[in-house]
C-alpha cells in the first residue's frame, strides 16, 4: 500500500487466495518475507482510500487449496462480490 500511495499507473497483484468461512482471504507477504493472510474486503477498502487510483488494476488470486475441479455455481457466486467491491465511483 505504501507504494500505491506514492502513485502508480498499473497495479498487478498475483497471490494465493482461499475462501475461509465464506470470506475471501489473500495470502500476501510482509516486509520480513512472512505470509500474512488478508481479507479481500480490506484490500478493496484500502484501494478506495487512495488519493489517486491506478489506471489499470490486474488482480489474480487462486484458491490453491481447492480440489482442482470445476467451480460450482455457489463457489463462483462467492467470488463475484470481490470484483464488485473494487468498482470505482469516479472514473
Amino acid at each position: 500500500m505504501d507504494g500505491l500511495r506514492k502513485g502508480c499507473d498499473i497495479l498487478y497483484l498475483v497471490c494465493h487466495g482461499a475462501m475461509v468461512d465464506g470470506r475471501l482471504r489473500l495470502f500476501l507477504e510482509n516486509d520480513a518475507g512472512q505470509v500474512v493472510p488478508a481479507a479481500g474486503s480490506e484490500l478493496a477498502v484500502r484501494l478506495k482510500e487512495l488519493g489517486k487510483l491506478p489506471r489499470l488494476a490486474v488482480l489474480v488470486s487462486c484458491q490453491s487449496a481447492g480440489t482442482g475441479g470445476d467451480a460450482s455455481p455457489e463457489t463462483e457466486a462467492r467470488w463475484r462480490p470481490w470484483g464488485q467491491n473494487l468498482r470505482y465511483s469516479s472514473l
